[in-house]
C-alpha cells in the first residue's frame, strides 16, 4: 500500500469515524453501530487466477461488529478516488471469500460492503452485476460466452433475441450490488449527521471554494490534515502538522488559518524568487543596451542604426529602444 493511499485512509480505521461512517450512509444517522463493538478484520483473501496462479486480494479497511465474544456482522470499506467500471467483479470476490472461509467453520456472520468514492467525476458506471452485464457484455453467436463488448467493438451487433435472452439468464443469477457514495457530493442533510472529524473533510470536499470553516474541536487533527493533503494534492495541508505540536483544543479554523497563511508565505516567496529572476533578466537586457549604444557610437553609426540594432538584438519595440538610447548615448 502506497503512502499516499495509506494516509487518505488513516482517519478511517478509528472505530467511532469508522462506526459514524457506516451508520450515516448505511443506516441513515441510526446508532446502529458502536464503536466500543468494533475489532480489526483480516483484510486479506486468496483466489485462484487464470492460469491456476494463487493470488491475494486486499480489502482497505475491515472491522468485526463483536456481540459476546462472537462476530456479529463483518463491515468493509474500499476507497475509491477514479471511476472502476468493474468494481462490482472485486466486491463479489471480497465478500465472496468470507462467506467462503464460513463454509469451514461453525461461526456464520453475514458480510456488508461499502465503497466510498472520493474522486471529482460522477459515477455514472453500474452499481449492479445484472446492470453490468446489460450496459457492457453481449453474447458471442459463435461460442454463446460472455465477452467485454467494449473488447469486440469490431464484432456482429447483438442479435433481436439478445434482450430476452438475457432477461431468461438473469432469473437465475445472483445480483450483486455496489453500497457506493459519491463522498464529495454528499448533501448537507446527510453531511450534518457526521458529528466525528470526517465532517470537516465531507464539508471541505463538497463546498470547495465557498467553504467556511467552523469551531468543530477536532479529535484526530494530524489525520485530517493529512487526508485532505491525500485527496486535494495540496501539500500545505501537510506542511502545518509540524505547528500542532502540543496544542490542544485544535479547531478546523485554526487550520484553515494556518493553511491560508502558508499560502501566503510561499507567495511571497515565490513573489521574491520571481523578482530575482526578473532583476537578473532585466539586469542582462541592461547591460546588452548599454553596449549595443556605445559599440554603436563609437563606430560613429547612424542613430537609427543604433535604434534598429536595439529593436532586433533585444526583441523590444521603438519606444523602448529610444528609451534606452537616450539612457546610454553620450551626453554632449
Amino acid at each position: 500500500m502506497g503512502q499516499k493511499d495509506l494516509t487518505q485512509k488513516e482517519l478511517e480505521f478509528y472505530p467511532d469515524v469508522f462506526a459514524e461512517l457506516v451508520n450515516v450512509l448505511l443506516y441513515g444517522g441510526q446508532p446502529m453501530l458502536k464503536a466500543e463493538d468494533l475489532h480489526s478484520a483480516p483484510t486479506e483473501t486468496n483466489y485462484l487466477s487464470y492460469g491456476h496462479r494463487l493470488r491475494n486480494q486486499l480489502q482497505d479497511i475491515g472491522m468485526d461488529e463483536m456481540k459476546e465474544g462472537k462476530i456479529r456482522v463483518r463491515y468493509m470499506i474500499e476507497n475509491q478516488t477514479k471511476v472502476d467500471r468493474k468494481i462490482i467483479f472485486r466486491k463479489a470476490g471480497y465478500q465472496g471469500a468470507c462467506y467462503r472461509q464460513q463454509y469451514d467453520t461453525d461461526s456464520f456472520f453475514p458480510v456488508v460492503g461499502m465503497v466510498l468514492y472520493w474522486g471529482e467525476k460522477s459515477w455514472k458506471k453500474p452499481h449492479g452485476l445484472k446492470e453490468f452485464f446489460r450496459k457492457n457484455a453481449r453474447m458471442d453467436i459463435r461460442d454463446g460466452h460472455l465477452t467485454d463488448q467494449k473488447r469486440n467493438e469490431g464484432s456482429q451487433k447483438k442479435p433481436e433475441w439478445w434482450g430476452n435472452e438475457l432477461e431468461h439468464i438473469f432469473r437465475h443469477m445472483d445480483d450483486i450490488q455496489l453500497n457506493l457514495y459519491e463522498m464529495t457530493r454528499l448533501d448537507q442533510e446527510t453531511r450534518k449527521k457526521f458529528k466525528t472529524d470526517i465532517r470537516v473533510v465531507v464539508d471541505y470536499l463538497a463546498e470547495g471554494k465557498n467553504y467556511t470553516p467552523s469551531r468543530q474541536k477536532l479529535k484526530y487533527p494530524e489525520q485530517v490534515l493529512r487526508m485532505l493533503s491525500a485527496l486535494t494534492g495540496d501539500v500545505r495541508f501537510e506542511e502545518i502538522i509540524g505547528e500542532l505540536k502540543g496544542k490542544e483544543d485544535i479547531r478546523m479554523c485554526e487550520l484553515i488559518d494556518r493553511y491560508e497563511k502558508r499560502g501566503l508565505e510561499r507567495g511571497r516567496r515565490e513573489g521574491r524568487k520571481q523578482g530575482r529572476k526578473q532583476g537578473r533578466k532585466q539586469g542582462k537586457v541592461l547591460g546588452k543596451a548599454e553596449e549595443i549604444v556605445s559599440f554603436g557610437e563609437e563606430l560613429k553609426w547612424p542613430v537609427e542604426d543604433i535604434l534598429n540594432r536595439l529593436k532586433n538584438r533585444l526583441n523590444i519595440q521603438d519606444a523602448e529602444a529610444r528609451k534606452y538610447y537616450e539612457s546610454y548615448r553620450r551626453k554632449a
